[in-house]
């Protein structure tokens, strides 16, 4: 009997059983998610393409156009014109930055904000029950692992802005 092959290391892109099982978790849960989502937002006059830069913009109090664009991963002509539906739903608003009135900056209107919360509202109502069916110690850490993946591959969202009293 001959000695057992040298196990070849794995490239850096293959990932490991439990790495791929997580993985494969996410690209599920996604799936199930936009499942939900889709309707929701159809119903509110939005595409998922026009939902996330809502959703990026609404943790801040204002964004500059370059900030999205990088904190969405798109180009600056193809977030201009996403901004450019946005903007013309009544979702955001274009204004001269207060500090430079040179540059414009982007703000969610109060439509934007009313139509998100009826989005989450709408979208919690469907989702809510099924994570009551999960160990709440499942949940918790299910929370905490996908937050230190979103910082690890540093895609975090902005940090939510204080709310504003209206």
């Amino acid at each position: 009997m001959g000695s057992p092959e040298p196990s070849m290391p794995r490239p850096q892109s293959e990932p490991s059983a439990i790495e791929g099982e997580l993985l494969e978790a996410v690209r599920d849960a996604q799936h199930a998610l936009l499942v939900h989502l889709l309707p929701c937002l159809a119903d509110r006059g939005l595409s998922k393409h026009l939902f996330f830069p809502l959703w990026y913009l609404s943790r801040t109090r204002e964004l500059h156009p370059g900030d999205l664009a990088r904190g969405i991963g798109v180009s600056a002509p193809a977030c201009t014109q996403l901004v450019d539906h946005l903007v013309a739903g009544g979702f955001v608003a274009r204004r001269a930055s207060a500090t430079d009135r040179r540059h414009i900056v982007l703000a969610v209107t109060p439509k934007g904000r009313r139509t998100l919360e009826a989005v989450w509202r709408e979208l919690n109502a469907s989702l809510v029950p099924a994570l009551r069916e999960l160990p709440a110690e499942d949940v918790r850490g299910t929370a905490r692992t996908l937050r230190a993946f979103a910082r690890r591959l540093g895609a975090e969202p902005p940090a939510r802005a204080p709310e504003v009293p209206a």
